[in-house]
């Protein structure tokens, strides 16, 4: 039987014992029903995973016993950074989920031009949190060990500016009418890779010209229009397939 997965927020290292937070110590009680004396997996985000025995429940915390860590080869090879426009609620949040269990390494909210939804300061900081949580999720189902970031929030002039290409060997921007597809891209990237995926309404012309002015390539997925949360993991999903380790 699958043992369930558990993300610790403090390092684990070295541990023989830890108090679990809130929220996981819940799920584990209340939702999966596990008592003392159940195994688990404990991970930090680190790369390692602890196998795990619950040794004490109390009112408001589980904790568990550690043995010895270790350290699954399932981050993939390839350095992918998802930049997103900004999505309505649960339509972003299927984007994190998914895009996690991809292997993106870093994500980063972009507000857009066209983007529907529109996030104040105190908004966005319920969302980061909110969003956190939805890839600790997916990285506990997935099996992961190392959590994507989820990088502050940057407009359109400022990805483009923030994105080098001495940091991205591979900078790629999703437009339905380009002429160029992912397997015109024959040479594996030599190092980190930038995917931009526009909102609901798509890039503007005056950002997608002034990526293009600045190196980015125009990437289109197919004769089909796929909406934003399609697209984004389509794309993901035949570079991992191409340079990574999806289908291996």
């Amino acid at each position: 039987m699958r043992l369930s997965r558990i993300y610790h927020d403090q390092p684990l290292a070295g541990s023989t014992r830890a108090t679990l937070g809130k929220s996981a110590s819940r799920h584990l009680v209340r939702v999966l029903r596990l008592g003392v004396g159940a195994r688990v997996i404990v991970f930090d985000g680190s790369g390692a995973e602890y196998p795990a025995i619950i040794s004490e429940i109390g009112d408001a915390r589980v904790a568990v016993a550690l043995a010895e860590p270790h350290y699954p080869k399932i981050e993939s090879p390839i350095d992918i950074t998802l930049a997103q426009g900004l999505v309505r609620g649960e339509r972003m949040d299927l984007i994190l989920q998914k895009a996690t269990e991809l292997g993106v390494r870093r994500i980063i909210p972009v507000a857009m031009e066209r983007c529907v939804t529109r996030l104040s300061q105190n908004r966005l900081e319920k969302r980061m949190r909110h969003w956190d949580g939805v890839v600790i999720g997916a990285c506990e189902q997935s099996g992961r060990t190392v959590l994507p970031v989820i990088e502050t929030m940057q407009g359109s002039a400022e990805l483009i500016d923030n994105s080098s290409e001495s940091e991205y060997a591979l900078r790629l921007l999703l437009q339905a009418d380009s002429a160029t597809g992912i397997n015109d891209t024959e040479q594996p990237p030599t190092g980190r890779i930038l995917l931009w995926v526009g909102p609901e309404g798509g890039f503007a012309e005056s950002e997608s010209s002034a990526a293009i002015a600045k190196g980015f390539s125009p990437l289109r997925m197919g004769p089909r229009v796929l909406r934003t949360e399609t697209a984004g993991l389509v794309a993901l999903s035949l570079l991992q397939t191409r340079f990574g380790d999806l289908g291996l």
